[in-house]
């Protein structure tokens, strides 16, 4: 196992497209993210909008129920 993309993102980011763009270029099968609530909304709207697949989405410190409706089917492969 290799880790692709390995970045800090700010408290409560706004865009994090570029962050989604290396992901996305990298395929990798596990996305982990750890934030609070409003970022988490923010990274799943941005997945959702921009149409990013990883085949597992692990986020934590996060309200799951919240983003799993936030992101609809997109939340197929989301462990939260």
């Amino acid at each position: 196992m290799q880790i692709a993309v390995d970045e800090v993102v700010k408290m409560h980011p706004s865009d994090v497209s570029p962050l989604l763009r290396k992901i996305e270029t990298a395929k990798p099968d596990i996305m982990s993210f750890k934030r609070r609530t409003e970022g988490v909304k923010t990274v799943a709207r941005q997945i959702r909008d921009m149409k990013v697949h990883v085949p597992l989405l692990v986020m934590s410190r996060c309200e799951a129920s919240n983003i799993i409706k936030r992101i609809g089917k997109a939340a197929e492969s989301v462990l939260a």
